[in-house]
């Protein structure tokens, strides 16, 4: 039987509570996860290619800078990614790498193709250009995509994509710096100081390097930021040997699994990765881009949504030992009232 005594200190407590109006953990973190969204995301949105405050001219060959402020936003953008993903969020980027990336966007841009190896008969071909080409992640955007700078190769839509080689250079657990440039119709990110060094680039820090990461990854996490292809990461360290050839990923909501299908085991792009792409989820061209409420219902349909998503992965290989991975998170609409 419960006491009188008990009963009263149970609502003292309730009372206390909402008279000091304190909210619990989880709502800190949400309302936490919610205003980096807002600031890091929502804030950073150049929605049309005068925003980039853009000095260049494509018809001259002219590969110009951005605006200061536009330096900052994407920045920002950047390490909100890498934050998501449980990286270090302290990437820099470099002047020097900027103007390399600048180059490479401009012949993007001229050429209205991607190359990572530009041959010197293209538009505006340059070394500089050229150098920037080869290192870095190319995009090209149009008017209808360019508020999604850096989301669309987090992204990493197609069947070319597989291995979402974009998303993990962003993430890449050991980079401190890169480069990024945009044309109206194309952007580069320098991700890397050459290809031969790509391995072992002057530009990392294997300091305060997480065991394991992904994306999505823990906490809150905003749906509009989560694509069809989900990813698991271990970094990269002189000596160290991963192998996921026979891992296997396991995704329930709420103990309920999830269908999904394995795309790639590479371990050539970034940091040694397993890809998967949740059965029934669209890329978000397919979603019309910015059609969230129509993407928001599909991921409700999958039973995605404001539910406990456990992932595991299980049968990895690390130096020789079998080892299993397992975390949570839960997707949410960071503008719901």
């Amino acid at each position: 039987m419960t006491s009188f005594r008990s009963i009263s200190f149970l609502f003292l407590c309730v009372a206390f509570f909402l008279i000091s109006g304190k909210r619990s953990p989880v709502d800190d973190a949400k309302k936490k996860a919610i205003a980096d969204y807002q600031t890091n995301y929502v804030e950073t949105t150049l929605n049309k290619p005068e925003d980039l405050g853009w000095t260049g001219l494509g018809k001259r060959c002219k590969a110009g800078t951005l605006a200061p402020a536009t330096y900052e936003k994407l920045l920002k953008r950047i390490n909100y990614f890498r934050r998501l993903a449980g990286v270090p969020d302290q990437v820099v980027l470099d002047s020097g790498w900027n103007k390399l990336a600048q180059a490479a966007a401009l012949i993007m841009h001229a050429n209205q193709q991607l190359d990572h190896s530009p041959s010197a008969a293209m538009k505006c071909y340059s070394k500089e250009g050229y150098e920037g080409a080869s290192t870095s992640n190319l995009s090209l955007v149009t008017a209808h995509s360019f508020p999604r700078l850096l989301a669309d190769q987090m992204e990493d839509h197609g069947g070319s994509n597989k291995a979402c080689g974009h998303r993990r250079w962003i993430l890449r657990a050991a980079s401190t710096r890169m480069g990024i440039g945009v044309c109206s119709e194309a952007y580069a990110l320098r991700v890397f100081t050459s290809y031969e060094d790509k391995d072992y680039d002057a530009s990392v820090s294997t300091k305060n390097l997480p065991e394991y990461y992904a994306y999505p990854f823990k906490g809150y996490v905003p749906f509009q930021l989560v694509y069809r292809r989900w990813t698991f990461s271990i970094p990269k360290q002189e000596g160290k040997e991963i192998d996921f050839k026979a891992a296997r990923v396991a995704v329930k909501s709420d103990n309920n699994p999830i269908g999904c299908i394995i795309e790639s085991r590479d371990d050539n792009m970034g940091d040694p990765s397993i890809v998967w792409a949740i059965n029934g989820l669209k890329e978000d061209f397919d979603y019309a881009y910015n059609d969230m409420p129509t993407k928001k219902a599909a991921f409700a349909k999958k039973g995605l949504m404001d539910k406990t998503i456990t992932v595991t992965i299980s049968n990895v290989k690390v130096d020789g030992e079998v080892k299993e991975y397992t975390y949570y998170f839960i997707l949410f609409d960071p503008n719901e009232k």
